[in-house]
């Protein structure tokens, strides 16, 4: 052989580096990528509850904002029903002090007619009864009618 190559030595080689590839594939290879694959399936699966986590987060988040509505709906609602109510409130206690004070106005003016109406009979009766005594006296003619007119006025008052 003229490149001292031998057949035997060569295919020695070759079943030593197969034997130490096997070697390292089931020591070393096959450990680390079944770790590999553990930690990427764990990874994977944290990444899966945290994702469903924030999509629960995220429904959560959507039903308080809808629940926050529908309470501000409802109170704005509430608001407005008990501010109509104070406005009818309001406008019925004027419509009830306006009837009350047109109710206690008329009462004073009908009290106040009355008084005239009665003060002027009894002027008028004063004065008949007056002009009555006078008009004796004066038949009787013992004084001045004129006289006698002065003294029973300043006699009634």
């Amino acid at each position: 052989m003229p490149l001292n190559i031998d057949l035997q030595q060569i295919a020695l080689h070759f079943f030593n580096f197969f034997v130490l590839a096997l070697g390292l594939y089931v020591l070393l290879y096959s450990p680390v990528k079944k770790f590999m694959d553990q930690r990427q399936e764990a990874l994977a699966q944290m990444e899966e509850e945290a994702q469903k986590k924030l999509h629960e987060a995220q429904v959560l988040a959507q039903d308080r904002e809808e629940a926050l509505a529908q309470v501000k709906a409802q109170s704005e609602s509430y608001r407005q029903e008990i501010m109509a109510q104070a406005q009818r409130e309001a406008e019925e206690e004027v419509k009830r002090a306006k009837k009350e004070g047109r109710s206690i106005l008329e009462a004073a003016r009908l009290e106040a007619q009355e008084e005239r109406d009665r003060a002027l009979r009894e002027g008028h009766q004063q004065i008949k009864a007056l002009v009555l005594e006078k008009t004796r006296t004066a038949l009787r003619g013992d004084q001045d009618p004129f006289d006698e007119f002065i003294e029973a006025v300043d006699d009634h008052e």
